[in-house]
């Protein structure tokens, strides 16, 4: 993550390496990733003040489509889940929500594969709905899946 990255940096640094702007690129593009607004924007402007100027691949980085990152966190998302890193996924997701960056299609992911029962999956649209995630219909799928399992129908028909 981006921390490991920036740590990495900051060794390189004190080793006396002189980083170059395509040392920032993948930092930049990990902040995006994590939903670290304020942490990209302190790289850039430590490049300017570095006197590096961005590059094709930095602008492709800083011009990436919200909708484009969106889709690549929640494909990470579900990668994590698959392999079984869910305290990753987790990690992951906390980060998104708690910096504002999560959507529907993220909520929908973790509801699916990360919830264990109606309750846990409660709770998760309800911290959610709290951090202001626009939930869309189908991220109510699952939630409506499980208490079909549990043979929750008035749930099911509250909800």
């Amino acid at each position: 993550g981006s921390v490991e990255q920036r740590a990495l940096m900051q060794r390189a640094k004190a080793a006396g390496v002189e980083l170059e702007v395509g040392a920032f690129t993948p930092l930049l593009s990990q902040f995006q990733f994590e939903g670290r607004a304020e942490e990209l924007a302190a790289t850039v402007s430590e490049m300017e003040t570095r006197g590096l100027e961005q590059d094709k691949y930095v602008r492709r980085v800083l011009e990436r489509p919200t909708e484009v990152v969106a889709r690549m966190r929640t494909s990470k998302l579900a990668r994590l889940l698959e392999k079984d890193s869910l305290a990753e996924a987790w990690a992951l997701f906390d980060q998104l929500l708690g910096s504002g960056q999560a959507k529907s299609n993220q909520v929908s992911v973790m509801l699916a594969h990360a919830c264990k029962g109606s309750v846990e999956q409660r709770a998760l649209m309800q911290r959610a709905k709290a951090a202001g995630v626009e939930l869309e219909v189908g991220a109510f799928t699952p939630l409506l899946s499980q208490f079909q399992f549990e043979g929750r129908a008035e749930e099911l028909a509250a909800t």
